[in-house]
């Protein structure tokens, strides 16, 4: 439980500042102009209006220094396509300010209940598996494949390609669903107590988060020559955000610091304890830089297509030097990720139908619930 508790705190501490119910969210526009910012500002009025649209996707990863591995590269390929549908009425209710969320912890079970069976998903993804997966000996298929939906607050998982991985034949075939809206509602309210404790939190104070002249000091973005897709033309803009550079900042460690203190009665966190965790900000994102381009068309303002790329250094070593482990005679070369997505969007508003999977087992809630809160 304490582990849901921290992540919750972290979750509301990052972004509590973001939502608002009386003001929309804030476009970062750097330097651009003012005509060049007036189309991110109504590209997002339009994606939040979106009813629904098909996506594809393709995520490329790349990992090189790989702890015991007797190979340089160890490379990952997840491809993805599908619809998706939302009802904006019922995800309304989470755009609360976040001293409201705070003040409303007893209805934040009901109102996440409802804005999970307010999604709903289906998508096949396929992973492409490295031959020099470290740890393996035995071969791996060169790819496995895995259709996914989710109906009214419900998830469902087709496993039989799964299944015909599984030697000891022990694994379900066809379609298993499991109820992820009432899952989650029990989880919390099963911690419905601890999380009244985190009232005394005023995530207010995060509001250099929604300052322009805060962000675009960690943010730049460009604009790129013009397109044209899906028979529109479309705006390219190039934006790149130094993420471990605003975390290392002394304003966004002075937040994060009033947030731990506000909440250790409830989380128990120390002074100790808070100030490792600031300093693992500082070190795990160190040179954590994402850029990203995204297209939008010029006619409808939907985002079509969005690429991002991310190249980071991760330092176990700092990491370990962050919780006081200065005596570790292991010196270990950082693991290098680089991370390359590409999505698009289309069928804005008039995606395919979404339905549940006929003749699929429903996994017992209550079963499931058991076994996961014995974790904590």
């Amino acid at each position: 439980m304490r582990k849901t508790l921290l992540l919750l705190v972290f979750m509301l501490a990052v972004f509590g500042g973001v939502a608002s119910a009386q003001e929309l969210p804030t476009t970062f526009c750097g330097k651009l102009s003012d005509a060049d910012c007036g189309i991110l500002t109504d590209s997002g009025a339009a994606m939040r209006g979106l009813h629904s649209a098909a996506f594809n996707f393709q995520l490329d990863v790349n990992l090189t220094n790989v702890p015991e591995s007797n190979t340089t590269d160890v490379h990952f390929k997840l491809t993805g396509n599908g619809a998706y549908a939302i009802t904006p009425e019922a995800l309304s209710a989470l755009m609360l300010s976040p001293s409201e969320m705070l003040q409303n912890m007893d209805k934040m079970p009901q109102i996440l209940e409802d804005a999970i069976k307010a999604i709903s998903a289906d998508t096949t993804l396929i992973l492409f598996l490295p031959p020099n997966l470290p740890g393996r000996n035995e071969p791996l298929p060169d790819k496995v494949g895995l259709s996914l939906r989710m109906v009214d607050g419900i998830g469902y998982a087709n496993l039989d390609k799964l299944a015909g991985l599984d030697s000891t034949g022990d694994m379900p075939h066809g379609w298993v669903g499991v109820d992820l809206a009432g899952y989650l509602q029990q989880s919390m309210n099963a911690q419905a107590g601890a999380m009244s404790g985190l009232s005394g939190m005023n995530l207010d104070t995060m509001s250099a988060l929604t300052d322009p002249d805060f962000i675009n000091s960690y943010m730049t973005v460009t604009r790129s020559d013009d397109t044209t897709i899906d028979g529109q033309n479309a705006a390219v803009f190039n934006q790149s955000i130094d993420l471990g550079a605003l975390f290392s900042s002394d304003t966004f460690q002075k937040m994060i610091r009033e947030q731990l203190n506000s909440s250790s009665s409830v989380t128990g966190m120390g002074a100790n304890n808070i100030d490792s965790v600031l300093s693992l900000y500082s070190t795990l994102f160190k040179g954590f830089v994402v850029n990203a381009t995204q297209t939008i068309g010029l006619e409808d303002h939907f985002v079509h297509q969005i690429n991002m790329t991310l190249d980071w250094a991760l330092d176990f070593s700092g990491i370990a030097s962050s919780f006081g482990d200065t005596g570790s005679t292991i010196s270990t070369p950082p693991i290098n990720i680089s991370l390359n997505l590409q999505a698009g969007l289309s069928h804005f508003n008039n995606a395919p139908e979404i339905t549940a999977p006929d003749n699929a087992v429903i996994m017992p809630l209550d079963k499931l619930f058991q076994e996961a809160m014995a974790d904590f």
